[in-house]
């Protein structure tokens, strides 16, 4: 269970529901590796910052 998301509390409300999702757990692994070993966009602080 994914129980720590960063993410603003605006997004967080719309998302919610998702984050119990057996999808959503592998999609999260799946980011942070790729995170962990290419040159990914936008820097993780950004991802839902609307920049």
């Amino acid at each position: 269970m994914v129980t720590d998301i960063k993410i603003a509390s605006s997004w967080k409300d719309g998302l919610k529901n998702e984050f119990e999702k057996p999808y959503f757990e592998q999609l999260i692994r799946f980011v942070k590796d790729e995170y962990k070993t290419q040159m990914v966009y936008p820097p993780g602080k950004e991802i839902f910052s609307g920049v």
